[in-house]
């Protein structure tokens, strides 16, 4: 195995093993703010398809129900062609 990763492959999977766990400390700390998150970039995605005249007006709106339970809500006002 030592030849496959090199003469410090032990030391490199010991730092990914970090890497990793670090992050998923990062990410279920801050785990009460991920509905702030996706209401933000689920606006910015809406106020493009906005912009493009195919929505006259959109709301949305995001609740943290419980640890790792959300509850996401959009009401979108879709423009229609007259005869």
């Amino acid at each position: 195995m030592g030849a496959v990763f090199g003469a410090f492959g032990w030391l490199r999977r010991i730092r990914m093993g970090s890497m990793i766990s670090d992050f998923g400390w990062f990410s279920f700390r801050f785990e009460r703010f991920f509905p702030h998150f996706i209401r933000f970039f689920l606006n910015r995605k809406l106020n493009e398809i906005k912009k493009a005249s195919v929505l006259t007006d959109y709301e949305g709106t995001a609740k943290r129900k419980g640890k790792y339970h959300y509850l996401f809500e959009v009401d979108l006002f879709l423009k229609t062609e007259g005869r």
